[in-house]
């Protein structure tokens, strides 16, 4: 049913695409809110065959507002929507920009908003905050609009020369071509929620968790659907790890493309339950057979994971995930992972987190000379991890901090919550110029030192002749 539901929305969107197409003799682009890639595990939400939404010809734009669970100052900007799959498709892309700014805190409207807006307390606060949307949208080759919903959210004319010079850059970045050039792919299953009913679990551990920890590693990163990967059209040359959150019901033309995916030796990262299921129902060795590492189904109770001392920062063992005993579990912890639990079983490879209690390994990585398979049983990774296995795959960084990180080969722009001082460095050598100060820094390949205001967003274009 959950299939049948999703698909006849696909099937709507078509036949209403097609007939706007006819009555306009094609002479108009028919665009459609639609493409909530990262809301496609709850099956209600109508997005799980947003991978196929992609495929209908008479669709030609996207539309998608900022990720909700991604709003914060503190955190991390990305879509509802996987804007490089929108791309790939071949689709133009409008990002949503509809926060609330701080102009309107007082009115009462934008207040029931606030579940799903993040709140601003000043309009510089705001204005940084639409930068750092609008560089996220420009490095993906997106446009973008300011969604003023009930009016005065810009309110002078400061403000809204603020958005006038947002688009100068967008301008200028575009002024010469561009290629996207990141080294990470996140693949995403839409339809992992015909499988389980624990969609919610995956959905904010395994994708939003994971989104968030991703935009704090320093190198951008792209987001498909399994869907996109089989199509002739797709290059993963580029890329250097591609991680797999919720890959549970892999095809086996999904399992072959993996397999070349080894074959160039790109590094491969799983997550959970990943090839779990099979045509046959529940099968470890085929889970196994995916991820490149012997997985064991654990009859036991889960505890925290303990990060091996190795693998940390600072040297000190470090706890993350959760635990089936809600008795110990401390407020604001991670919830259990749905059964059935499973560790890494494989002599050839390298334990990196174990389970508190039992000492099984529940995040394993298994060299390939110079790539890697891994696999983590809890989908939340502490950056201390995520960040070690970035560097492993070889991905360029720019920078080290943990600063949300936006860039293609026009652009890098960087938002700094705390502010600070910070070490940045471009992927290739000569004078970068910082677009809303001016300021102009040489790069000769060794870091820069740059100096960031609290709430701050810096965008960086090359200076070219």
């Amino acid at each position: 049913f959950l299939k049948y539901f999703n698909e006849i929305i696909t099937e709507t969107l078509a036949h209403f695409a097609a007939y706007v197409k006819k009555i306009t003799d094609g002479k108009i682009l028919v665009g459609a809110a639609a493409g909530y890639l990262l809301c496609a595990e709850n099956p209600l939400t109508g997005s799980s065959d947003v991978a196929s939404v992609m495929d209908i010809e008479d669709i030609d734009l996207i539309a998608c507002p900022a990720s909700y669970f991604h709003r914060k100052l503190d955190g991390v900007t990305y879509s509802q929507a996987a804007l490089d799959s929108v791309r790939h498709n071949g689709k133009l892309f409008v990002h949503s920009i509809d926060n609330a700014t701080a102009a309107v805190n007082g009115n009462p409207y934008v207040q029931i908003l606030q579940n799903a807006h993040c709140r601003h307390e000043t309009m510089e606060q705001s204005i940084n905050y639409a930068r750092r949307e609008c560089a996220f949208a420009m490095s993906k080759g997106a446009g973008f609009w300011f969604f003023d919903q009930y009016g005065g959210w810009y309110p002078d004319k400061a403000s809204r020369y603020e958005l006038h010079r947002i688009l100068d850059a967008y301008g200028e970045v575009y002024s010469r071509p561009v290629s996207f050039n990141s080294e990470i792919a996140m693949v995403l299953d839409p339809t992992c929620c015909y499988y389980t009913n624990m969609g919610s679990y995956y959905r904010v551990e395994n994708v939003f968790g994971l989104v968030d920890k991703l935009g704090r590693v320093g190198a951008p990163f792209d987001c498909f659907s399994v869907k996109d990967i089989l199509k002739d059209s797709f290059d993963f040359s580029h890329y250097k790890l591609v991680i797999f959150p919720n890959l549970i019901y892999p095809s086996d033309e999904v399992r072959r493309k993996v397999s070349s995916l080894r074959e160039m030796g790109i590094s491969l990262l799983f997550l959970g339950h990943s090839g779990l299921v099979s045509e046959k129902g529940i099968d470890v060795s085929r889970a196994s057979e995916l991820v490149g590492i012997n997985l064991s189904v654990d009859s036991g109770e889960e505890f925290f994971t303990l990060i091996d001392e190795k693998y940390t920062t600072d040297g000190i063992p470090k706890i993350y995930g959760g635990t089936t005993s809600s008795a110990v579990r401390p407020a604001g912890t991670q919830k259990a992972a749905p059964r059935p639990l499973l560790y890494a079983d494989d002599s050839q490879a390298v334990s990196v987190a174990t389970d508190f209690k039992s000492g099984i390994t529940r995040l394993a990585l298994k060299d390939r000379g110079n790539s890697f398979d891994a696999w983590s049983f809890r989908g939340l990774l502490p950056n201390e991890i995520l960040d070690k296995l970035v560097e492993r795959a070889g991905v360029f960084r720019y920078q080290t901090a943990g600063l949300p990180t936006y860039a293609n080969s026009r652009m890098a722009a960087f938002f700094d919550h705390k502010g600070g001082v910070r070490n940045i460095s471009f992927r290739e050598v000569g004078e970068y110029r910082e677009f809303f100060s001016g300021e102009v820094y040489s790069f000769d390949g060794s870091p820069i030192s740059v100096s960031f205001a609290p709430d701050e967003c810096k965008l960086f274009i090359p200076v070219t002749e």
